[in-house]
């Protein structure tokens, strides 16, 4: 077993990570952890006040790499389709974080504004206002429609066997992407 002095909280988080991405959420606990990283579980409640405390920093680490995931995924030309293209291939990638993440009652969300609150999502909105001319009003629900409808396809890929290429998933994006324009612009028009 490895001693004490030589694991560190890096090393732990990334034990869970690892574990949390192969098995999903519920076989991880103290024992489990440690048995990963071959010692004793003395070592993590010396490094962590609780499971619960560890499990928090993990969700942080894991959000962190989902948020890297979508910006590196985002193209200008296009970041409303681009990001939820990302999402739907996050979640058939990474089903285990996808589930933890949107799945586990841990979103500090508790209306449907509240998805317009993270910063990347009001950046989105922000450039559809510029690039389509839609009023904020406009481009939130434009933008909150397109998130439900892959946030449903995300989910459906993270908690089933469905298989669907890249090609498939953009060619789903881009479809309900011009139904939702050509509804907005038209309302436009009308107003």
């Amino acid at each position: 077993m490895k001693e004490k002095s030589l694991v560190t909280r890096e090393d732990i988080v990334a034990a869970v990570i690892k574990m949390l991405h192969k098995e999903g959420f519920e076989k991880i606990n103290a024992r489990s952890v440690a048995k990963e990283l071959n010692m004793s579980t003395k070592p993590i409640y010396r490094l962590y006040d609780s499971m619960d405390e560890l499990i928090e920093e993990v969700e942080k680490t894991v959000h962190i790499f989902y948020e890297n995931y979508v910006d590196n995924h985002i193209d200008n030309k296009n970041p409303v389709a681009t990001m939820c293209i990302a999402h739907v291939e996050f979640a058939e990638k990474y089903k285990n974080y996808f589930k933890r993440l949107f799945l586990a009652k841990n979103l500090s969300w508790n209306k449907l504004d509240d998805i317009l609150n993270e910063k990347l999502n009001q950046s989105i909105v922000v450039n559809m206002v510029n690039k389509h001319g839609f009023t904020f009003k406009d481009a939130k629900e434009f933008f909150t429609d397109m998130w439900l409808y892959t946030n449903g396809l995300a989910t459906t890929m993270a908690t089933n066997d469905i298989k669907i290429t890249k090609e498939e998933i953009a060619n789903q994006v881009d479809h309900i992407y011009k139904i939702l324009i050509t509804k907005y612009e038209n309302t436009k028009q009308n107003v």
